[in-house]
């Protein structure tokens, strides 16, 4: 991917290896409703990038 492109979308895999967690807790955080996403048929695409969420955690610390 360019370097210069902006991504709007992360699959499941994608984000959990990109914010350093499991699938599994990915889920968890989709499930309480702490990231924004959006279902294709079968594919969820989260739209809040994993930095983001990771900016949240140090201002709930």
């Amino acid at each position: 991917m360019d370097k210069n492109t902006e991504r709007y979308g992360w699959s499941v895999n994608d984000w959990s290896a990109a914010a350093g967690i499991s699938r599994s807790s990915t889920y968890e955080l989709i499930t309480s409703g702490d990231l924004e996403t959006a279902k294709f048929g079968n594919r969820r695409i989260i739209s809040t990038h994993p930095r983001e969420w990771i900016e949240s955690l140090k201002g709930a610390a």
